[in-house]
């Protein structure tokens, strides 16, 4: 069985170069892994399915190389935790 990790959602943007493109960051709680994902929209209401956390494989995550962002990703993955449920959609 393979290990899992909770990552935390710390960032969501719409893509510039793809129309319909939803760009999401989920983090560690340490900000010092994340998973990058893309998601293509073809309806508005799409959007309204993203939780505050999810649990992914621990191969699926890539070390955050900016020290900057490790600390801003720990401090969003904070403010998400004290917000929401994981499971709850933002």
């Amino acid at each position: 069985m393979e290990d899992e990790t909770t990552v935390w959602l710390v960032e969501r943007a719409y893509s510039e170069e793809v129309q319909n493109m939803l760009e999401l960051v989920y983090a560690t709680p340490d900000g010092g892994r994340k998973l990058h994902l893309q998601k293509m929209l073809s309806t508005p209401a799409q959007a309204d399915t993203i939780t505050a956390a999810r649990d992914v494989p621990d191969e699926k995550l890539e070390p955050v190389r900016d020290e900057k962002d490790a600390e801003r990703y720990a401090r969003e993955v904070d403010r998400m935790r004290e917000k929401y449920e994981p499971n709850e959609t933002v």
